[in-house]
């Protein structure tokens, strides 16, 4: 079973990074967006871990976030890509930056399904 994940990130007016996943409901807050990313990279494989044991489908692994968050995510996803299209459309590579929002498969849960009996 392959799980994709939608994620987004923010940067706070205090200056803190803020990073969640759409998909789980899980936030990681940190001084810088690596950081943030990180933490929340390790609050998905934690909790994947523990509802690959428990879940019996994968209905029961995914928690959808408030509304709110959702339209955040789109948000982040609308800027991110018009950002990918001026820079096609004007044949500028994009510099290497920070991305608003993503889609995101962990390589780390190859591994932990490897370990465990996925339920279908």
């Amino acid at each position: 079973m392959e799980i994709t994940l939608r994620c987004f990130s923010e940067r706070r007016r205090d200056g803190t990074w803020y990073a969640h996943c759409i998909d789980l409901t899980l936030d990681a807050e940190a001084d810088s967006y690596l950081e943030a990313r990180k933490k929340l990279d390790v609050a998905i494989i934690q909790y994947l871990e523990w509802a690959l044991e428990t879940a019996h489908s994968k209905r029961e692994i995914l928690r959808p976030s408030p509304l709110v968050f959702r339209l955040r995510y789109r948000r982040a996803w609308a800027k991110e890509r018009l950002r990918t299209v001026k820079a096609a459309l004007t044949r500028r590579r994009l510099p290497a930056g920070i991305p608003e929002a993503e889609f995101v498969t962990h390589p780390n849960l190859t591994r932990a399904r490897e370990r465990m009996a996925v339920p279908a």
